[in-house]
């Protein structure tokens, strides 16, 4: 399914070239909502890529803008 060897499609951050979502945007699903991971299965021919590691810091300021009482709303 997946055309890539990617280790984390469902982080949530990346970049990518507007003319390949132009490209793919007429095969993607539209079911869900982890467009990365559409845009890789969507694309005809494998994409080339490059992953950067990353390592999140415990916050200095301010909040998160989810809470546990709003994950209960969902």
């Amino acid at each position: 399914m997946l055309k890539a060897d990617l280790s984390d499609p469902m982080s949530g951050f990346f970049m990518i070239r507007g003319e390949v979502v132009r490209r793919v945007v007429p095969r993607l699903s539209g079911i869900g909502f982890k467009i990365l991971l559409d845009i890789l299965t969507a694309a005809p021919r494998p994409l080339h890529f490059v992953e950067l590691p990353y390592v999140f810091r415990t916050r200095a300021v301010g909040r998160a803008s989810s809470t546990m009482s709003s994950r209960s709303n969902i």
